[in-house]
């Protein structure tokens, strides 16, 4: 359960970094492909890392699973997988979160084109 919560907290450190790079680099993306690309390289190291686990239990011949080692290999890779899901949603919600906080004016700024 502590790794989920840790992997979440870095998704969303990951995910709030990269929306203050992009809107600097990159000031004409819109919001939706700032929050959806700065959200995808840490769930997307996980599901990659979680597809190799589970094509390898699932080919692996039975004298290498032993009792039932590959099935639990692949439920995990699965659950990881899910994992992976809920880290990239809640790291596009929070860079939309950080994306509208980054081009809200300042307070102190007042609009005098009327």
């Amino acid at each position: 359960m502590v790794e989920t919560l840790v992997f979440t907290v870095i998704c969303v450190i990951e995910a709030n970094l990269l929306t203050w790079l992009f809107i600097k680099i990159r000031p004409t993306w819109s919001r939706r492909r700032v929050s959806l690309m700065a959200a995808l390289p840490v769930p997307l190291l996980m599901w990659s890392l979680c597809t190799f686990l589970f094509v390898d239990a699932m080919s692996a011949s039975k004298e290498e699973c032993g009792v039932d080692a590959c099935g639990m290999a692949a439920v995990a890779s699965i659950f990881g997988a899910a994992i992976g899901l809920a880290g990239y949603i809640v790291g596009v919600v929070m860079s939309v979160f950080t994306y509208s906080l980054a081009n809200r004016p300042a307070s102190g700024q007042v609009n005098h084109d009327l």
